[in-house]
């Protein structure tokens, strides 16, 4: 089948008296081109920058399933999703069994949170009962709390407009930024800006504090399909992971549908294109973000590298005019890292 996709569907169809999601659709189907992938780092890349024991301190379970989805979308499941999603926002109790509904494969589904995050692969049963999920915030505690943040971890004042990922003082803080856009924040143009959702996303993974990720996706996907004729489409991901649990990607299945976007793995190229990590004397380093926007320099972190591998030039020094950036404070706080979780250990999406 080819990329258009197909309009006349089943799952696509709908009942006289259903004429508002028809609406929906008829808005949608015209941007079933703009489908954005989403994007997740490959484990690899953490060893080769030599941050894999930073990345297991501050990455809880839920964190590191979302960063790990890898997943194909099908325009048909994605454009029936889209045209029906609603999510009563805000939600007090994470168990009432109505707050989220949505038509997949031709049938209605309703929810809670918490099994809506089930069924994404972000929480087990178990988990579900425990601190990680029913402790987990929605949003910054304090405004004194955001502002706090980020003249701990960012340089200059904080405009959730303007302010860019290459203001945080710790590459590795980067990272994070990029695999919360292309995950949970994804958008078509302005991945470098630090929007407040992802600012408070970082200050989870940072402090760090536990998120409800299952109640951000689902507030997420509210308007992640986008307002207007140029919006993209994202979440695309989650629908797929939804698609599964409800067995509607047998063979037979697939067979009528069609793929638009697969999951883009995030390299060590990734990260020097970002400018997040430069090869050196002796390997592939972290680079530490310099006050007013300056060149990175190198920072005396751990790195990995092949033997057979040269470094392509020696590592600038730190401006004479500046000392580097002070480290950030060790993870602990509120709500605990995941020390030790075994980024290969874990099952593949």
């Amino acid at each position: 089948m080819h990329m258009a996709g197909n309009r006349d569907h089943p799952y696509l169809e709908f009942d006289l008296n259903e004429h508002e999601y028809e609406a929906r659709m008829d808005v949608l189907w015209p941007r079933r081109g703009r489908i954005l992938a989403a994007r997740r780092l490959e484990p690899a890349a953490i060893d080769a920058i030599g941050q894999r024991d930073r990345w297991n301190d501050l990455i809880t379970a839920p964190w590191l399933r979302l960063f790990r989805l890898h997943v194909i979308q099908y325009v048909e499941l994605v454009m029936e999703f889209f045209s029906t999603y609603e999510f009563d926002y805000p939600c007090a109790d994470l168990e009432q069994p109505e707050t989220i509904r949505f038509r997949l494969g031709g049938e209605w589904r309703v929810m809670s949170v918490a099994r809506f995050g089930r069924l994404l692969g972000m929480y087990t049963r178990q988990e579900l009962q425990t601190e990680i999920f029913t402790d987990g915030i929605t949003e910054f505690p304090t405004e004194e709390d955001k502002d706090q943040f980020w003249h701990e971890f960012g340089f200059g004042m904080y405009d959730p407009s303007l302010t860019k990922a290459s203001s945080l003082r710790d590459s590795l803080h980067c990272v994070f930024h990029r695999c919360i856009v292309y995950s949970i924040s994804g958008r078509g143009q302005g991945e470098t800006v630090v929007n407040l959702r992802e600012l408070f996303y970082l200050f989870c993974l940072v402090r760090p504090r536990t998120c409800n990720l299952a109640h951000s996706i689902a507030g997420y996907l509210v308007n992640s399909s986008g307002r207007d004729v140029t919006s993209t489409i994202c979440g695309g991901h989650f629908v797929t992971k939804l698609a599964r649990h409800f067995q509607l990607l047998t063979d037979d299945l697939k067979g009528d549908l069609t793929t638009v976007a697969e999951t883009v793995v995030m390299t060590v190229q990734t990260l020097r294109n970002m400018h997040v990590a430069r090869r050196g004397v002796g390997g592939i380093r972290l680079c530490a973000a310099t006050a007013a926007g300056g060149a990175p320099y190198m920072v005396p972190l751990p790195f990995f590298m092949q033997p057979e591998q040269q470094p392509d030039q020696p590592p600038p020094s730190p401006p004479r005019h500046q000392s580097p950036p002070p480290s950030p404070p060790a993870a602990g706080g509120e709500g605990g890292g995941a020390t030790g979780i075994d980024l290969e250990g874990m099952q593949w999406e």
